[in-house]
């Protein structure tokens, strides 16, 4: 949809409005819809698998014709930390309640869809005062850092994030750099799912069942990982959050939230997360929480 040699905005606006897709349009072509009079129309932007990158997200986080809009889908797009930030700071999005930042697709493919986001760009999103009124946000994460889980704390947005079964496999040191976790995943949990294999520690322990999704205490103590529970018919359809010494012993977290792992357990992120790291936690971690085995 071009003019001469320039995007068409308002042509592009007018599928929109039909509910038709607009294709793979990039950055370009999400500038040339930001900036169409048409657009103040629009209160579904979907924008899904575009080609839509940094430069889109901040058009359409700077556009004076998005007011109405009240859902943006932008899944299967990398818009990166730049563009997270850059939505994270619009004033120009005042009915926003559902924005989709997540991959598209499922099984090893649609995880691969990553949308560029890390622990910097989640942290914003956050933390956003902007954003603070979404009633629903797709945000898979790959990693959780000490900076986002403080972010987290008393963050509405909190209950929306979670850690993708899709997280990429490999080894992840302590904090202190004593000890190596490492899920080598060759089973699938359901047919071109998330899968699951044995977590080991570099000290010998091994745990099975585990999927690649993981993240150690700051104090190097415990190491929170994702692990499907297995019963006589398979796998279970939710994973849970298993918390993991270094000599192997485990305790499961009961969480509303399992695949937010140990940040956002039950809600409580970091003050949660200091209590469980805590003597205390060899015996019992928490009402909600089993004992290690």
């Amino acid at each position: 949809m071009t003019k001469g040699n320039q995007v068409d905005g308002e042509s592009l606006v007018a599928s929109l409005l039909r509910g038709k897709a607009v294709g793979k349009i990039g950055d370009a072509g999400v500038a040339a819809i930001a900036g169409a009079a048409g657009a103040r129309a629009l209160q579904t932007l979907s924008l899904e698998s575009a080609g839509v990158g940094p430069a889109g997200a901040r058009a359409i986080a700077q556009s004076d014709h998005l007011g109405a809009v009240t859902t943006l889908d932008l899944e299967g797009n990398d818009i990166g930390d730049d563009g997270a930030r850059a939505l994270a700071a619009s004033k120009s999005l005042p009915a926003l309640r559902v924005l989709k930042l997540g991959h598209s697709g499922f099984g090893e493919r649609g995880h691969a869809a990553r949308n560029g986001i890390t622990a910097r760009g989640a942290a914003a999103i956050a933390t956003s005062k902007s954003l603070a009124s979404l009633t629903e946000l797709g945000l898979p994460l790959y990693d959780i850092d000490a900076a986002l889980a403080a972010a987290l704390v008393g963050s509405p947005l909190a209950r929306f994030l979670f850690l993708s079964p899709g997280a990429v496999e490999g080894a992840r040191a302590s904090p202190d750099g004593a000890l190596t976790a490492r899920v080598s995943c060759d089973v699938e949990v359901w047919p071109d799912g998330p899968r699951a294999g044995i977590l080991e520690l570099s000290g010998g322990a091994r745990v099975p069942d585990c999927g690649p999704s993981m993240v150690w205490s700051a104090d190097s103590r415990l190491l929170a990982v994702a692990r499907w529970p297995k019963g006589k018919k398979g796998y279970a359809d939710r994973c849970q959050v298993l918390l993991v010494r270094a000599d192997g012993k485990t305790a499961a977290l009961d969480s509303d939230y399992p695949a937010l792992a140990l940040w956002a357990f039950d809600g409580k992120t970091v003050s949660a997360f200091d209590a469980l790291a805590s003597p205390r936690a060899d015996l019992a971690l928490d009402a909600r929480a089993n004992r290690f085995a």
